[in-house]
């Protein structure tokens, strides 16, 4: 079962549950000639404008892998409205996504101590959550490459939708 509504009330999320990530073609995954391949630089980048935060799927709001798949293609239908109201078309399509245990993120360290938070953002929808930076203005520019190398280590290979 999905759950999608917004709601004001942001809950703890345990460490014992999973994460996921929705992946976008051709921005974070390719499908060259030499095979399939996810483009870890862009998966997570974790840009300035944004907080250092990127979007999750807290799976215990949306329990089944195709209530993640829908999530997706919802995502995708309105960042293509967006963009068509600016006049512009949208390339990405919503191909899959990737899973991780919040507390693999929550333990990924640099030997300097810095960290990742994963926290809920229902006003986003109920199934919402952040990850980032635990001190984002505070990380140096090495110790955030240093982290999002290291995250890259705590995610499931990627589930694909059947559209793809």
């Amino acid at each position: 079962m999905i759950h999608t509504e917004d709601c004001d009330t942001v809950e703890k999320i345990p460490d014992d549950t999973i994460v996921s990530r929705l992946i976008l073609f051709p921005h974070m995954y390719d499908q060259t000639p030499l095979g399939k391949a996810l483009h870890w630089p862009n998966i997570f980048q974790f840009q300035s404008k944004y907080n250092f935060r990127e979007s999750l799927v807290w799976r215990q709001y949306a329990t089944e892998d195709e209530d993640v798949h829908w999530l997706g293609h919802r995502q995708e239908t309105k960042k293509r409205e967006k963009a068509a109201l600016r006049g512009k078309d949208l390339t990405d399509k919503y191909t899959g996504f990737i899973s991780a245990k919040t507390e693999d993120i929550r333990a990924i360290s640099t030997t300097n101590g810095y960290r990742f938070f994963v926290e809920h953002v229902p006003q986003e929808g109920r199934c919402h959550a952040e990850v980032g930076y635990a001190s984002a203005d505070a990380t140096p520019p090495a110790e955030r490459n240093d982290l999002k190398m290291r995250l890259k280590n705590t995610f499931s290979e990627i589930v694909l939708c059947n559209a793809v």
